[in-house]
């Protein structure tokens, strides 16, 4: 959401119930960040504001799935309908739940298959579905041709909160691994451990927003989770593997791999790590595989999906 802010340049308030985390997120300062309890409470801000468009973007929690749907929001998005706000509804469910909102907006890459779905079951709002309905954060987007150079190294990231503990789990793959070929693995700045660093395996605890980027975009290859990395490097055309660390990342890893961007090797605390080695290596001697799924991301035409969503939110201010 943060990028949708920078984006749109509209101005803006945050309400949430991680008031803590989302202050690392909307930095800038004097941002208006209100923390919240309830879904009653965010009722009761959208009626209280000026503000004439409310965004509805939950987190997915791994407890809490049923957040990602329809039904779950709906007697809240009617109040703040009622109360003459227009609302924008984000999700990345699996599958088609049913919607009444102003513009909702599904980038799961599976939602392309069913996204006339919503139509069927009564939507009448603005609709974008797909992989391409992505917001790519302003830092990604600056980068220029200059920077399309490839380094010839595997970049590895599983995300900040790596919830399972893969990077543990599969250090001693990725040291096997950089015997062959140089690693640079990005951990988490929350990581409690030290790990060791040798000629091939080079470690970063967080890396600025700008060198992130610039890692996914010039690499010759990643290993990634199954989040929002994902669409990330495959704005970039960056060719990898991902795990997946919860079973929505799964069906989002899957899905990927359907459309040829990625390849999908399983769930981060279960592979093995002959399995990760041997898969690493054979994507990395295939030129043929890493060229077409670089022609597959450069299809999904992330670039103008964002552009779209901003577009349309702007529209209904």
């Amino acid at each position: 959401m943060r990028s949708l802010c920078d984006l749109t340049g509209l101005p803006y308030r945050v309400v949430t119930r991680t008031r803590e985390h989302t202050k690392n997120i909307f930095d800038e300062p004097g941002t208006d960040i209100r923390a919240i309890d309830s879904m009653e409470e965010i009722v009761e801000v959208a009626r209280s504001t000026d503000a004439s468009l409310v965004i509805l973007d939950p987190p997915y929690a791994q407890d809490r799935a049923d957040e990602l749907t329809g039904p779950f929001w709906q007697s809240t998005i009617d109040k703040i309908r009622q109360a003459g706000k227009k609302v924008a509804r984000f999700t990345d469910e699996a599958a088609p739940t049913q919607h009444r909102c102003d513009l909702l907006v599904n980038d799961h890459p599976s939602s392309t298959e069913f996204g006339e779905d919503y139509k069927k079951m009564g939507f009448d709002g603005g609709l974008l579905s797909g992989p391409s309905y992505f917001l790519i954060d302003p830092q990604h987007r600056a980068l220029n041709a200059n920077d399309r150079q490839r380094d010839d190294q595997l970049f590895v990231s599983f995300g900040g909160s790596d919830q399972l503990g893969v990077v543990d789990r599969l250090l001693p793959g990725l040291q096997k691994i950089s015997d062959r070929l140089s690693v640079h693995l990005i951990v988490g700045a929350g990581h409690p451990g030290a790990i060791p660093q040798s000629a091939g395996l080079k470690i970063s605890k967080g890396l600025p927003p700008r060198e992130f980027a610039l890692g996914l975009r010039k690499s010759r290859m990643v290993l990634t989770g199954a989040g929002n990395t994902l669409f990330e490097r495959a704005y970039h055309g960056t060719p990898g593997l991902c795990v997946s660390q919860s079973t929505h990342q799964e069906t989002i890893g899957i899905a990927f791999e359907r459309l040829g961007t990625t390849g999908y090797i399983g769930r981060g605390d279960q592979i093995s790590l002959d399995f990760l080695v041997q898969s690493v290596i054979a994507l990395w001697d295939d030129d043929d595989a890493r060229r077409l799924q670089r022609q597959s991301c450069a299809a999904l035409e992330i670039q103008r999906g964002c552009d779209a969503i901003v577009d349309a939110v702007r529209g209904l201010t």
